[in-house]
């Protein structure tokens, strides 16, 4: 039986592909691109950069069948520099997903840095992404990906943070031992961002849940 394991950068398209279906429906990508039309080409354009800077500078894990995925920045390497954007294609976003798209993109991620530098100042696990594909949900595939970092988090007593829009997920979280340690609206729109923190003094035994 095949393993959860790293992905490679041939595996990039299919990938952004898979998170663009798994998050259509996501508050931040409906905040972002507000058409549904183009929706799914803007995700999908986004999430590939995200996975070529995860693969370079930090971790993509993904299911067998790469149906699920996350990406993962390790500790020490938690920022998005603009020289390491540019090198994957994240730079130029405008001239992708168009002015207005880039210009609420940009908003999240410029107030999220902000929440992330302030709420966790020590090295850490930043988890960027999780998706799953629609049709593979709710089978433990997101919980399994998860766990493998969770698990080398707290053996080197390090701290994972993350932000989520969905508040489905801010449950699904807090399960796996989350705190919300702060949450705030978008500059624009009706949409609140949660930041996240796991602490591994406060853990016991991991399971899958």
């Amino acid at each position: 039986m095949q393993a959860i394991g790293p992905c490679q950068g041939k595996e990039v398209a299919s990938l952004a592909a898979m998170l663009a279906r798994a998050f259509a429906h996501d508050p931040l990508y409906e905040y972002v691109f507000p058409d549904p039309a183009t929706r799914e080409r803007g995700t999908a354009w986004d999430m590939g950069g995200v996975l070529r800077y995860g693969i370079r500078f930090g971790e993509v894990l993904a299911s067998p069948e790469k149906t699920a995925c996350a990406v993962w920045l390790p500790p020490g390497e938690t920022d998005f520099t603009e020289a390491r954007m540019s090198d994957v294609g994240m730079l130029n976003a405008a001239s992708h997903i168009g002015e207005d798209a880039d210009r609420r993109l940009n908003g999240f991620v410029h107030a999220s840095e902000e929440h992330h530098r302030r709420i966790v100042a020590r090295p850490h696990w930043y988890l960027v992404v999780l998706g799953v594909e629609p049709q593979a949900q709710s089978r433990g595939l997101g919980s399994a990906l998860l766990m493998i970092t969770l698990r080398r988090a707290d053996h080197d007593k390090l701290p994972v943070y993350l932000e989520t829009l969905n508040p489905r997920n801010v449950a699904f979280y807090e399960r796996r031992g989350f705190v919300v340690r702060a949450e705030a609206p978008l500059p624009e729109g009706d949409v609140t961002v949660w930041y996240m923190v796991r602490d591994p003094e406060c853990q016991g035994p991991l399971t899958i849940r």
